[in-house]
């Protein structure tokens, strides 16, 4: 079964809330990790003054897209606070990579 990772670049909306946006991502891990084919996921913070941040997702499904796509379309709560917490100009940056 093909295998791949997604890589998403993101930041808080105000580094002042990045404790807030620490908080949601937690909750966010956890949808995330319920969703098939997502097999793991872990997540980095550069170490710059003014830190961004990154998270790796291991996949594994026939599809690879089918689980970013059904992450899109789920109706989980963290997805709607989103906006608040996660700085949106300009937005999270992700990467679909293949397992070669």
């Amino acid at each position: 079964m093909p295998r791949g990772v997604l890589v998403v670049r993101s930041a808080p909306a105000d580094p002042a809330r990045t404790a807030e946006f620490d908080a949601w991502y937690s909750e966010h891990l956890a949808e995330v990790l319920a969703i098939p084919g997502v097999l793991a996921a872990r997540r980095y913070r550069t170490l710059d003054p003014e830190p961004s941040y990154l998270a790796v997702y291991d996949l594994e499904a026939e599809d690879l897209t089918a689980p970013i796509k059904a992450l899109r379309s789920a109706d989980a709560p963290s997805r709607a606070r989103m906006p608040e917490v996660v700085r949106m100009d300009p937005p999270p940056e992700a990467t679909l990579y293949e397992l070669l």
